[in-house]
C-alpha cells in the first residue's frame, strides 16, 4: 500500500463539493492500475477543551477552524442580510458537536412540543459510517428536523434512523438562541445515540444538512406551509434525493 500527497492551495480547496479523482500507478514495465475516488477538504477538528451546549460559542475556538459554507439556494437566491450562514463541527472521545451561525431577517416558531418541518429549522441527516466509491452502502441514516421552540426552548425531532440505531436521540443536547441577525445553533450527541459512529482519529461520517427559513410571519400550524426557502450546506435531501453516496463526507481529525 502506497500514500500519496500533493499540496493543494488553500485558495482551492472548497469546503462546500466534493470531487472525484482518478489515479493512476504504472511501473517501468507497463504495468498499470487505475482506481477512481472521492476527494473532499471536509474535516472535522477535535476539541481540546469541554465545550457546553448553551447558545454561546465561545468555548468552541472558532478561530482554529474553517467554517463549512452553504453549497446552493433552493427557491432563492435572497440578500445575504435576510439569509445566509455558515457551519462547524467538533467531536471529543465521547461526543460529536455541531454548530451554525444563520442570518435570519424574520423568525418564524410555532412548535411547543416538536419542531415543525416548515418553520425555522435545519433538516439534519447523518449516515455514521464513511464510504468510498465503488462499495456498497449500508442500510439506513439518522434524519431528523432541529430547531427553536416556543418560550426559547429547542428540540431535535428524530423522523428516521438506521436499523440497530435508537429511534430517538437520547442523551442529546440543543441549544437555539436569537441574535439581532439571525440565530445561533448549537447541539451534541452523545456516541450512543448515533450508534454504530466512532469516535477516533481517521474516522468518518456524512451529512445532509439544510436550513430551512419560513418569511410568512403570520404562519401559527403546520398545516400552513406558508413561504419558505432553504440553504443546503452538505449534500442534498430535503425530502428529493436521499442518497448517502451524494452527500459530504467528514473526517475525523486531531
Amino acid at each position: 500500500t502506497a500514500v500519496v500527497r500533493f499540496p493543494v492551495p488553500r485558495d482551492q480547496a472548497n469546503l462546500a463539493v466534493s470531487y472525484e479523482m482518478r489515479a493512476t500507478l504504472a511501473d517501468s514495465s507497463g504495468i498499470s492500475v487505475v482506481t477512481d475516488g472521492e476527494v473532499s477538504f471536509q474535516g472535522c477538528v477535535k476539541t481540546k477543551t469541554p465545550i457546553v451546549v448553551d447558545g454561546d460559542l465561545a468555548d468552541w475556538k472558532l478561530d482554529e477552524l474553517v467554517a463549512v459554507p452553504f453549497e446552493k439556494w433552493h427557491r432563492g437566491p435572497r440578500k445575504s442580510e435576510e439569509f445566509a450562514g455558515r457551519f462547524y463541527s467538533r467531536w471529543d472521545d465521547e461526543r460529536l458537536y455541531f454548530a451554525a451561525e444563520i442570518t435570519d431577517s424574520v423568525p418564524v416558531v410555532n412548535g411547543t412540543e416538536q419542531v415543525l418541518w416548515n418553520d425555522d429549522n435545519i433538516m439534519f441527516c447523518l449516515y455514521p459510517w464513511g464510504w468510498r466509491m465503488g462499495e456498497p452502502l449500508n442500510t439506513g441514516y439518522y434524519r431528523e428536523h432541529l430547531g427553536p421552540l416556543v418560550g426559547g426552548k429547542a428540540g431535535i425531532w428524530r423522523a428516521g434512523n438506521v436499523p440497530s440505531g435508537p429511534t430517538r436521540a437520547e442523551g442529546a443536547e440543543i441549544a437555539v438562541t436569537r441574535t439581532p441577525t439571525g440565530w445561533v445553533y448549537e447541539w451534541a450527541y452523545p456516541k450512543a445515540s448515533l450508534h454504530p459512529l466512532a469516535l477516533a482519529d481517521g474516522e468518518a461520517f456524512r451529512l445532509s444538512m439544510s436550513v430551512w427559513d419560513q418569511f410568512k410571519k403570520d404562519k401559527k400550524t403546520e398545516q400552513d406551509w406558508g413561504e419558505f426557502s432553504w440553504l443546503t450546506f452538505s449534500g442534498f435531501n430535503s425530502s428529493v434525493n436521499a442518497q448517502p453516496a451524494l452527500w459530504r463526507e467528514f473526517t475525523l481529525v486531531e
